[in-house]
């Protein structure tokens, strides 16, 4: 056994091998004066039989070596089982990482809603086709860049006829996991770089299904559904100011993007402001084409009632980007290994996409009060000058955060290019556009695609920044 007895002696009488009478004292600790500890107690001495163990262990690893050699066909399982979904899952899981570098983080550039796809995988064929594809798109997006990958095509095709089949379904069609999937291929067909969807595109999809969806868009208390509105809409509007196809009334633009969960934030009150934007803009073009200048009066009022009350917004969305940029650059000097890690970059990248958007929605708002004046407004001229402008100047400073990170900057630019009037900045507003596009594959040059647009832009809505260039 490991412990056996060694007696009752005390420890004075043991260490000097001597006969214990075991009483307390002991009577040779009593005469001798001295302490004594532990007489009468029993102690136990442990004795070391590892190599008793280890006998044992070698004799029945001897005695089933044979066996085991006959038993070919039964092996240790080296990883989980799996099957096409736990791929599919754990695929999608990887590519929506938090932690990931902004440059190409998914939830950074789209939202929240893509942490919770993985657990809704497997219930719906589009989500899953989708899902499918934007792992592949992505991957290669990082890899490849620009380059134009055969299986992420393959991979969209196979996504859009799952699509197809959900959205001749009359439960699946109007589902959040359906609406999803659109989401996803907004994503997708980006990364792949289809010719004619640059702007366009499932937006018009994703629209007639939360125009199905009735009044109310989405459930409330439905975290993922609210999350994935939050980020839809976006997209959505800004197609919808320009694209006739797509057409809702004012109480389906307001309901579509008013959202408990940014309602009182500087973004949700910047797209408020430009939900009530479809509407004017519907009325402008009918004044403008019937000259009917009290009209033109009119929606100049209700312009200017959305317009100025976002300028003090503007000027706390710069301040707030320029105090990020100093922290930024104090980081740019200090020896830091990992600069994305820190967050200092995700304070920058993240005032920095606010002013972005904050210059994008007063850009749109300037250039609708310059088609309905009446009389030449220097004011708003010199204000449009200064928003693109800036624009410009945070395009350059934006580059930092590419492709993903400050893809927003592709539309920006886009206004600031058919909006100014001065050579020298469409010239640099066209050179930073390029660069942004030379990330993602490219249908037709970018010169091009940035005269076609403004072009689209202006025929589908005169109201808007067009073509203000005139040499």
């Amino acid at each position: 056994m490991p412990g056996v007895p060694s007696g009752r002696a005390c420890e004075a009488c043991r260490q000097q091998k001597k006969k214990c009478d075991e009483t307390t004292p002991c009577s040779r600790c009593s005469r001798l004066g001295i302490p004594c500890v532990g007489s009468g107690q029993r102690r136990f001495q442990f004795k070391d039989q590892s190599h008793r163990f280890q006998a044992a262990k070698i004799e029945r690893s001897s005695s089933t070596h044979s066996d085991a050699e006959g038993r070919s066909s039964v092996g240790r399982v080296s990883s989980p089982p799996s099957n096409a979904l736990t791929i599919l899952v754990s695929g999608f899981a990887e590519r929506v990482q938090p932690a990931t570098n902004l440059k190409y983080n998914l939830i950074w550039a789209y939202g929240g809603f893509l942490l919770q796809v993985p657990k809704r995988l497997g219930s719906n064929e589009a989500l899953d086709a989708a899902a499918s594809c934007l792992i592949t798109a992505h991957q290669r997006l990082i890899i490849a860049g620009g380059d134009v990958i055969p299986q992420a095509l393959a991979k969209y095709s196979q996504a859009l006829n799952a699509l197809r089949k959900c959205l001749d379904d009359p439960v699946e069609a109007c589902s959040a996991n359906t609406l999803c999937a659109v989401m996803i291929l907004l994503m997708c067909q980006m990364f792949i770089g289809l010719e004619g969807t640059r702007y366009t595109g499932h937006c018009e999809g994703a629209a007639k299904i939360l125009k199905a969806r009735g009044t109310r868009p989405y459930n409330p208390e439905d975290q993922f559904e609210s999350v994935l509105l939050l980020t839809l809409r976006g997209p959505v509007l800004f197609e919808g100011l320009f694209n006739n196809r797509i057409h809702f009334t004012r109480e389906d633009w307001e309901t579509l993007v008013q959202n408990e969960l940014d309602q009182r934030t500087g973004a949700g009150n910047m797209m408020n402001s430009l939900a009530r934007v479809p509407p004017i803009l519907e009325r402008g073009r009918i004044a403008l084409r019937d000259q009917q200048e009290d009209e033109l009066r009119n929606l100049c009022r209700e312009t200017k009632i959305l317009y100025d009350p976002l300028k003090a917004p503007l000027r706390v969305a710069q301040a707030n980007y320029l105090e990020s940029a100093q922290k930024f650059r104090d980081l740019q000097s200090s020896p830091v290994q990992d600069m994305f890690s820190s967050p200092v970059m995700r304070l920058y990248g993240g005032h920095q996409r606010m002013y972005g958007l904050a210059l994008l929605v007063q850009t749109i708002l300037n250039g609708i009060l310059r088609s309905l004046s009446l009389e030449h407004d220097v004011n708003l001229e010199s204000e449009s000058d200064c928003l693109i402008k800036e624009i410009v100047s945070l395009a350059e400073d934006a580059t930092i955060f590419r492709p993903l990170g400050s893809c927003y900057m592709g539309l920006c630019l886009v206004l600031a290019w058919a909006g100014t009037a001065d050579l020298e900045t469409r010239l640099e507003a066209e050179r930073l556009y390029k660069e942004y596009r030379s990330d993602f594959p490219l249908s037709q040059d970018a010169s091009l695609e940035l005269a076609s647009m403004s072009s689209q832009l202006n025929s589908y809505n005169p109201l808007l920044p067009g073509d203000s260039f005139h040499p």
